[in-house]
């Protein structure tokens, strides 16, 4: 299977703008483990490229509320720190495996669900397809249809010419995923807008795919700003995949899927 091509981000320029919150402090550990029920679904998540503090604690403690098993994957630090970017596919594909291992070893058998925002829903969307037959299904968050969309929204030159194709390979990706995919995004994303992102949701080949558009133009704060929302839309999807009843969306969250739907008319 084909690497994704990972050399576009390694100019000073682009590393500064991408990735400027990976370049300050220490690398750390790759990967944080919450688990809380090892029969419940248990998300495997790739970082974005705008890391925020806490982020991984206020996930596990939304999905942890819904008896969602949970697993941070930050790879960005350490691929920065040993000048290795281009290598993330190789690396996250180790990740995954020392992932699966830790599953084994501690008995955990609910079903994975690989999940990304950003860049890191790239990098998901390649360990999904790589992995397709151990997992439920994907979740797609704040993406984008390839890496021409967002080089132009960084004002960064990628000439078209150079490749024969999108070196991040989402759409040819999509294609060969053949689980469900659960799409996620904001009304007014300034990278990918949604009528753009439906390119790529139109190669998927399930016919469980979800679509959902939460308020706002902060792409990599959806989880934060809809009010629970986030973490309801992706627990009802594990739960249709599942054969579960679902809850009713409370006054709310029926309040937040207008305003979204008002943005996107407007």
């Amino acid at each position: 299977m084909e690497r994704l091509n990972f050399s576009i981000f390694e100019t000073p320029k682009v590393l500064q703008r991408v990735f400027k919150d990976a370049l300050v402090g220490d690398a750390g550990s790759p990967i944080r483990h919450f688990i809380n029920d090892k029969e419940k679904p248990h998300i495997i998540y790739i970082a974005p490229e705008c890391i925020k503090e806490d982020t991984d604690k206020f996930l596990a403690k939304g999905f942890a509320e819904k008896g969602i098993n949970f697993t941070y994957v930050e790879p960005w630090k350490r691929l920065i720190d040993t000048q290795d970017l281009a290598n993330v596919t190789n690396f996250c594909s180790d990740v995954l495996r020392d992932i699966f291992n830790y599953r084994k070893r501690n008995s955990i058998s609910g079903p994975i669900i690989i999940a990304g925002r950003s860049i890191g829903a790239v990098i998901a969307l390649d360990l999904a397809v790589r992995c397709q037959g151990d997992i439920l299904a994907l979740i797609f968050e704040s993406g984008f249809k390839d890496a021409f969309q967002y080089f132009s929204y960084l004002e960064v030159s990628l000439d078209k010419e150079d490749y024969i194709s999108d070196p991040l390979r989402i759409i040819p990706n999509i294609k060969q995923f053949s689980k469900p995919v659960l799409f996620l995004h904001c009304a007014r994303d300034p990278i990918c807008p949604p009528s753009e992102l439906e390119w790529v949701i139109s190669e998927s080949r399930s016919k469980s795919n979800q679509f959902h558009i939460i308020p706002g133009e902060e792409r990599y704060k959806i989880a934060y700003l809809s009010e629970g929302y986030y973490f309801n839309i992706i627990n009802d999807f594990f739960n249709k995949l599942l054969g579960i009843r679902t809850k009713k969306l409370t006054s709310r969250q029926k309040r937040l899927r207008e305003r979204a739907k008002k943005q996107l008319d407007g």
